[in-house]
């Protein structure tokens, strides 16, 4: 493949989503224990908490955490490329109303759509 662009990861597990998963998963997994061994021996709960239970119950409990941090990983990116992108573009507007040159409102005009075109990239690029 004599492609010029590296291919690019689509969806993926990073690093820290292991790292945090695995740590995530310790920590319910002894929760969990601690719990289950100050179940009296006649409750009926105590039934159904079995060490399979415990890790498949701990496994998902941290797919489920790892999943809402993902997604709030994701949403705190979107705010700050909108903060970091919308006041650039009020400065520029703030400035393009002062300015009484028409060449340099003109070339403000352009530098203004490039940082959307900008802002518009790095959203649309964004991944979960």
């Amino acid at each position: 493949m004599s492609s010029d662009k590296a291919p690019q990861q689509t969806k993926g597990i990073k690093k820290s989503d292991v790292l945090s998963g695995a740590a995530i998963t310790g920590v319910i997994t002894f929760i969990l224990l601690t719990w289950s061994k100050t179940l009296p021996p006649n409750s009926t709960v105590t039934l159904y908490v079995t060490e399979q239970t415990i890790s498949f119950t701990a496994g998902l409990a941290s797919y489920l955490i790892t999943l809402a941090l993902a997604f709030a990983r994701y949403e705190m990116s979107l705010i700050l490329h909108e903060r970091d992108y919308t006041k650039k573009i009020k400065y520029l507007e703030q400035i393009m109303m002062l300015t009484t040159c028409t060449d340099a409102k003109k070339s403000l005009e352009e530098q203004k759509n490039s940082l959307l075109k900008e802002a518009a990239r790095a959203i649309v690029e964004e991944k979960i």
